[in-house]
């Protein structure tokens, strides 16, 4: 298929929404609110695109879904005038039109200050514009402490690096009517970086008048930390009292009270072997390898593929394989790179692993809990009809941030857009709240079980050669073959190298890597075009399934 019959989209979510009309956008809105929670980033381009939308006014439904947007970025990033002024305007709120007034006075006193504002949006990881940026925000604040703007940017860049507030605060004087909103700001700033006491303390002091569904959520989490099991229930439930179309803390709160199970026992009544493989990546491999020799194993075997490695990877793995104790662990060493689909299926194609009961594949730059895999066999044991199950996959670091968790095909398909939703609300810290068993149709390959049948009868697509998107390719196939794709979020890996675009941890690619990534777009998009209806009808499915409280394991809850 000619690329000419697709629309290629600008990266990100506002170039999806810029070519949808305004039934699509809608449509497209309320699939995001069945896999995550809103937040400031994402609701910014849905109200973004809503707002300047010729229909608008003659859709009250749009017109409704705006107000409801405004209304949570109006509390999400407090200091976001355009939204103030917008919610003040459409839905009659003169609380919110005082509230943009006052940021506009401060506004007004000091110079150039518009600009300086825009680096909010700006990419602060070079550590000398972080640093100058820092500097100016600090004395800006000296020369006007009641600058709350300067004092927001200041605090952003702390939950950057997961810190507390540093001694810039010394300087910052609060207005007096926008305390309670500064207060609120700073509780969900320390209750997302985990900073659970200092969260607590701030919790406390919140009048009930000044909680919200999304501080509930964030503090259902925080009483869960500390061993507040039945706090965060009655959280839980109050938040979807206020907001019943958070669909995440509906599977959050039906974990807690029916939690997924976990069952050791398959770790030796089930025939299981755990492959790896991996290309010139010695140091990373074997510290993977001895992460996992840590884990709860039973009598699963390991295999580890060398693809074509032409560095130390084989004495590396050798030098780790003893701390498997007597575990059959071996290494297959492949004279040539095969890239990873081929990889996959040649360690497929192994009689133990054809002779499996499950097959466990992990990247070679992770790190696994100990009860990773009694967890993950846990789950296809209890759902029959599924063929894969995968994790949520975080990045390295404190606090920990979510890289990936689940996907699904976009229901707004047409014959010139074939699109996945997002795989996680990008950036964001790791809330717990994902933490639940749900159906889906992806998860990340860096750390999945399938069944050994769904590995004889779908083999990776070795057209997705040397890597990206053969997992996504698979489990899609899995699913038109209707098995189900699950995923639980009681299993957290760290994954230490990023995928796609972003793939390198700041790094940039080289063209031969950004143009394999685009090849293989494009071959994934013209491959299950033909797919488009029943993909679209297996997403919608997906999507009333987790609604509804359909339970994971193929009942109703």
């Amino acid at each position: 298929m000619h690329a000419a019959y697709f629309t290629v989209l600008a990266r990100g979510l506002a170039g999806e929404l810029d070519i949808l009309s305004l039934p699509e956008v809608l449509d497209h809105l309320d699939n995001h609110q069945v896999h995550f929670l809103l937040d400031r980033a994402v609701t910014g381009c849905y109200a973004s695109r809503l707002g300047r939308d010729p229909g608008l006014a003659a859709d009250p439904a749009a017109l409704a879904a705006l107000i409801r947007l405004l209304d949570l970025r109006a509390r999400l990033q407090p200091f976001d005038i355009g939204a103030l002024r917008a919610l003040g305007r459409l839905a009659g709120r003169p609380d919110r039109t005082a509230r943009a007034e006052l940021l506009e006075r401060l506004d007004a006193e000091p110079q150039g200050l518009r600009d300086l504002l825009a680096l909010h949006d700006m990419d602060l990881s070079p550590e000398e514009a972080r640093r100058e940026t820092e500097s100016v925000l600090r004395a800006l604040l000296r020369a006007y402490p009641a600058y709350i703007q300067v004092a927001d940017l200041l605090l952003d860049l702390d939950f950057r690096d997961g810190r507390d507030p540093g001694d810039w605060t010394a300087s910052f004087r609060c207005p007096e009517p926008l305390e309670g909103v500064w207060r609120r700001h700073l509780f969900a700033h320390h209750a997302r970086l985990g900073l659970d006491r200092a969260a607590s303390r701030l919790w406390e002091s919140l009048p009930a008048e000044d909680r919200d569904e999304t501080l509930e959520n964030l503090a259902a989490e925080l009483f869960l930390r500390q061993g507040g099991r039945a706090e965060a229930k009655a959280l839980y439930r109050s938040s979807l009292s206020r907001d019943p179309s958070q669909t995440p803390v509906r599977l959050r709160l039906g974990e807690l009270e029916n939690p997924t199970p976990v069952r050791p026992e398959l770790l030796d009544e089930r025939r299981v072997v755990v492959c790896l493989y991996s290309f010139n990546k010695a140091a990373m491999l074997a510290r993977t390898l001895e992460g996992l020799a840590g884990t709860d194993l039973g009598r699963a075997r390991v295999r580890v593929l060398l693809n074509g490695c032409s560095d130390d990877s084989r004495e590396r793995v050798e030098t780790v394989l003893p701390r498997f104790g007597g575990r059959d662990a071996a290494i297959l060493d492949l004279p040539v790179n095969v890239g990873a689909p081929q990889a996959r299926n040649w360690l497929a194609a192994l009689p133990e692993c054809r002779e499996a009961d499950f097959v466990a594949y992990l990247d070679d730059d992770v790190d696994v809990p100990r009860d990773w895999l009694a967890r993950l066999l846990t789950v296809l044991e209890e759902a029959p009809d599924a063929g894969v199950a995968g994790c949520k996959v975080v990045h390295t670091g404190h606090p920990a941030r979510l890289q990936y968790l689940y996907r699904a095909v976009s229901p707004v398909i047409r014959p010139d857009l074939f699109k996945l939703v997002m795989s996680t609300p990008e950036g964001q810290p790791d809330p717990g709240v994902y933490d639940f068993t749900r159906s889906t149709m992806n998860v990340m390959g860096c750390c999945h079980v399938l069944r050994a049948d769904v590995l004889r009868e779908h083999p990776f697509d070795i057209r997705f050669s040397p890597s990206q998107i053969d997992d996504i390719d698979h489990d899609l196939q899995v699913c038109l073959a209707g098995r189900r794709v699950l995923y639980t979020g009681l299993v957290t890996c760290v994954h230490h190298q990023n995928s796609g675009f972003s793939g390198t941890a700041g790094k940039s690619l080289s063209r031969a890597q950004a143009g394999n990534i685009i090849g293989n777009d494009l071959k994934f998009c013209a491959k299950h075009l033909e797919h488009q209806e029943r993909l679209r009808e297996l997403s919608r499915a997906d999507r009333e399934r987790a609604r509804s409280g359909a339970d994971w394991r193929g009942e109703r809850a």
